[in-house]
């Protein structure tokens, strides 16, 4: 009966030490799932500032093609307006080179009528 006892006794300590050591084994085993689950929530927010980054460069490429378009407008608007500026330079210079002719004429007739 007393060795009986003993093996209940050895059994009993081994089941103590075995439970000590798995207790070891799960706080392990948690702190390492709360040291992923930390991991996982920094990895959601770099993928969340990469969404908000991916969308601003959507809405940047947006602009700088607005910006383009504008541009195109605004040089098609400059060289119409710079052949539009040519156009009435060339019809002042005309207009300028009758009334000068027309002056001439006028002076001499003017001139030949005092004579």
């Amino acid at each position: 009966a007393f060795s009986r006892v003993q093996e209940l006794e050895r059994q009993i300590n081994r089941r103590k030490v075995e439970e000590e050591r798995l207790e070891q084994d799960l706080g392990t085993k948690t702190r390492e799932v709360e040291d992923l689950q930390v991991e996982l929530l920094k990895g959601q927010e770099q993928e969340r500032k990469c969404s908000e980054l991916a969308m601003e460069c959507e809405d940047l490429k947006g602009q700088i093609l607005t910006s383009k378009q504008e541009l195109e407008k605004e040089k098609t608007l400059s060289s119409d307006l710079e052949k539009k500026r040519e156009e009435l330079q060339a019809q002042l210079e005309a207009s300028k080179q009758t009334f000068e002719e027309q002056l001439q004429s006028s002076k001499q007739e003017f001139d030949s009528e005092r004579e």
